[in-house]
């Protein structure tokens, strides 16, 4: 989730990352080290196609969604990242955005059901919904005609909750070029926990939930909590086998869900893992210290996105 949670981290992810780690990035940048263009300056403008911002209307489930395409410079059609927040979204990852437009890209934005102001009621199960019809409806021809969008080259990201979504839609959209999943939290690992341990429940939704205050409408903190606790097949890790052979970007951080992506990607492994490339960072949940490395390995995975046939 898009929140810090020290107290959580002691009582579910004890023994740390001590186990097996995929790998740890080094703090920073070398001496002399360059930054790759899209961080470290801006494209040349483009008069006849400049880049821009558009706002778009997403409609899921009987409401509509207020949205944003950062459109990149340059003739089209683009390839097009969709970006999924965490929850509830105070960690945007408006920096990696920005970035990924300069790389050429477009980027779509948005609120699920019921955070921020959004029509409709928050639900985890609504959130996942909510990202499959924002891809579908970009993926309509007049949408993506009238915007520049390469609908072979569609990529899903999230961030926490976001990359929980997005593994979600990767493991049964056969249409999506790649997805990344940045400290993805494995919803179904925790129900279980859960589950085994009721008496946690309120603890668990005041630590985790507790200090959202009015973002997630029409949902409190003992409901989102009992949401995890009572649905079942949420476990990432045992959609392993959908997500294996299909490009697939898993970065975790150490003092976040770093165990979390690290078992994801074991599973992975052991079946097909040709297109996986996972790494643990050296950071928190909201990559603090660690932005420019994370929009780095971001932009580097991008840049080998291949179009569907």
């Amino acid at each position: 989730m898009n929140v810090l949670r020290p107290s959580r981290d002691k009582t579910i992810r004890a023994g740390g990352l001590c186990a097996i780690i995929m790998s740890l990035l080094t703090v920073g940048h070398a001496a002399g080290q360059t930054l790759p263009a899209a961080i470290g300056s801006d494209p040349p403008a483009d008069m006849q196609h400049p880049a821009s911002t558009a706002g778009l209307l997403i409609p899921s489930h009987g409401v509509t969604l207020d949205a944003r395409l950062y459109s990149a410079s340059g003739q089209g059609p683009h390839p097009t990242l969709v970006m999924f927040d965490g929850l509830p979204g105070w960690h945007t990852q408006a920096d990696i955005d920005m970035a990924v437009r300069r790389a050429g890209w477009h980027v779509l934005v948005f609120h699920y059901r019921g955070l921020w102001g959004a029509p409709g009621k928050f639900s985890i199960r609504h959130s996942m919904e909510d990202a499959a019809a924002a891809v579908n409806y970009i993926r309509r021809p007049e949408v993506a005609a009238k915007y520049g969008i390469d609908t072979r080259r569609l990529v899903v990201a999230g961030h926490s909750m976001g990359g929980f979504c997005a593994a979600a839609l990767a493991r049964t959209d056969p249409g999506l070029a790649g997805a990344i999943l940045i400290d993805a939290w494995d919803v179904g690992e925790e129900g279980k926990m859960l589950r085994h341990n009721p008496k946690m429940l309120r603890r668990y939704a005041m630590e985790n939930f507790g200090d959202m205050g009015h973002a997630a409408g029409g949902a409190s903190p003992l409901a989102m909590a009992r949401e995890v606790q009572a649905t079942t097949g949420w476990d990432y890790v045992d959609w392993a086998r959908s997500l294996a052979g299909r490009p697939l970007l898993i970065i975790g951080a150490r003092d976040g869900n770093g165990n979390q992506s690290q078992a994801l990607a074991d599973a992975i492994r052991r079946s097909d893992a040709r297109q996986l490339e996972a790494v643990v960072m050296p950071t928190d949940h909201s990559f603090s210290d660690h932005r420019i490395a994370l929009t780095e390995k971001i932009l580097a995975w991008l840049d080998h996105v291949r179009p569907l046939p």
